[in-house]
């Protein structure tokens, strides 16, 4: 017998010892069980960031009318982030995902579902998502320093790869001063590139509140609160965090060379 399904096996003795010539039976039920496990996974959204990691969801399916156990596993290259054993069929569950994935940053995560049935057959299955859960920062600042005829101030975000604006505008990068707050001064647009592959802008020429061109040598012995504006995103839209950045620009004389960076 090959085919799935359940069966009785009977099985007949006669004693000839007795004479009566009585019959015993003995039965036993059997079940043949060749199907594996009905297995489906699948989680949304498919690019989890951090304003998006709230919503993160997988839904799974492990059915079998012979069910034993299933597995459900969430895992990167590093770690098993979570798991669970599962002792009773679920069909279109879900697991939200946003405890699981606080602090993965640039990486690919898996979510697979495994059953068995009480035949042993075993049937996985599993998706994937990108997971970048971590905001960039503004993570250093150096300068003024001398570069040919200019100065140069360079901002240094924590990640490269970052997504650029299309054109800076002077609100989005500013000084304010620590005493009352008051904007010092804004990035002259035409004095200043970014370099998103790098994650660096680099700043020679400042605007006043009231439209002036300075030099960012201005900026030179002072304590400011440094701001960017949420324009500033990583590769997956996470917009920078930990503003503003307090920082005390360093008086003159000026180094010929930038300093290293970060």
């Amino acid at each position: 017998i090959s085919a799935s399904g359940q069966y009785v096996i009977t099985i007949t003795a006669t004693n000839p010892i007795n004479g009566k010539g009585e019959t015993f039976l003995a039965t036993e039920n059997v079940v043949i069980d060749n199907a594996t496990p009905t297995v489906s996974v699948t989680a949304t959204p498919s690019t989890v960031t951090f304003e998006s990691s709230s919503t993160a969801i997988a839904t799974y399916t492990a059915t079998d009318t012979n069910f034993a156990t299933a597995v459900l596993k969430v895992y990167d290259s590093a770690a098993t982030l979570y798991s669970t054993t599962l002792t009773s069929p679920a069909s279109g569950a879900t697991l939200a995902l946003s405890s699981y994935l606080a602090g993965v940053n640039g990486t690919t995560v898996t979510v697979e579902i495994s059953a068995t049935d009480k035949a042993l057959n075993n049937n996985s299955t599993s998706t994937t998502v990108y997971v970048d859960t971590v905001r960039p920062t503004l993570d250093h600042i150096n300068g003024p320093y001398k570069s040919g005829s200019d100065y140069m101030v360079d901002l240094w975000f924590s990640e490269g790869n970052m997504s650029a604006p299309s054109a800076l505008s002077a609100n989005d990068i500013y000084f304010k001063f620590t005493t009352n707050n008051a904007t010092a001064y804004t990035v002259d647009p035409a004095s200043a590139t970014f370099d998103p592959a790098g994650g660096t802008v680099h700043i020679w020429g400042l605007l006043t509140p009231a439209g002036s061109k300075v030099s960012v040598t201005a900026l030179g012995g002072g304590t400011y609160r440094v701001y960017v504006s949420n324009r500033f995103k990583d590769h997956v839209e996470n917009t920078v965090t930990g503003l503003p950045v307090l920082h005390t620009f360093p008086a003159p004389p000026y180094t010929i060379t930038p300093p290293v960076d970060k």
